[in-house]
């Protein structure tokens, strides 16, 4: 008799991650920016980095593929699909949107590592944190805002725009998707 192969990734899961990563990368890639514009005049007092109370959002759809695939690695992948979607739609950023993204989802997956706590909670939160922080520090170093106000303070709010954007409205995302019973797993 042969045996049958097993795969890490469901066919399930790699679907539900070309969803995600569809939605997630045309809304990255092609209305993100000009969504975050109207919200700039908000926080002017932060001078070149305006944007970065926002950019949370970029790292949202990472951690609802995280949340809602459940398996090391799954960020990581997703990242990659998702910033070659988002590459695909138009992102400003081009071929960098497949490192940026991919990147990302590394780092969402090292945070679910790190913290494994029941709800996922804390992982999401902590995940979200790292995965701003990092594409935001490497946005500033690759454009050229490299002085310290930049570097410190826009990490610090980085830090807070991933826990807050990311994090948190992932968690309730990925939350609402699975009280739907769409999704057979705990609630996150």
């Amino acid at each position: 008799m042969e045996k049958k192969k097993k795969y890490y990734f469901s066919t399930f899961n790699l679907v539900l991650m070309a969803i995600i990563a569809v939605i997630g990368g045309v809304i990255n890639g092609t209305f993100m920016y000009n969504l975050i514009q109207p919200f700039k005049p908000l926080f002017t007092f932060l001078g070149p980095i305006s944007w970065v109370p926002l950019s949370g959002l970029y790292v949202l759809w990472s951690i609802v593929a995280r949340l809602l695939i459940r398996k090391r690695g799954a960020g990581t992948l997703y990242g990659l699909i998702q910033g070659f979607v988002e590459m695909l739609a138009g992102n400003r950023l081009g071929p960098w949107a497949i490192l940026f993204a991919g990147m990302e989802g590394l780092l969402v997956d090292i945070g679910f590592e790190i913290i494994r706590d029941k709800t996922k909670f804390l992982s999401s939160l902590l995940g979200a944190a790292l995965a701003n922080l990092a594409a935001d520090e490497i946005y500033f170093f690759i454009f050229g805002l490299t002085s310290s106000y930049v570097l410190y303070v826009g990490g610090i709010v980085a830090i807070i725009s991933g826990i807050i954007f990311a994090g948190l409205l992932g968690w309730l995302i990925a939350r609402a998707i699975y009280n739907t019973g769409i999704i057979k797993v705990a609630n996150p």
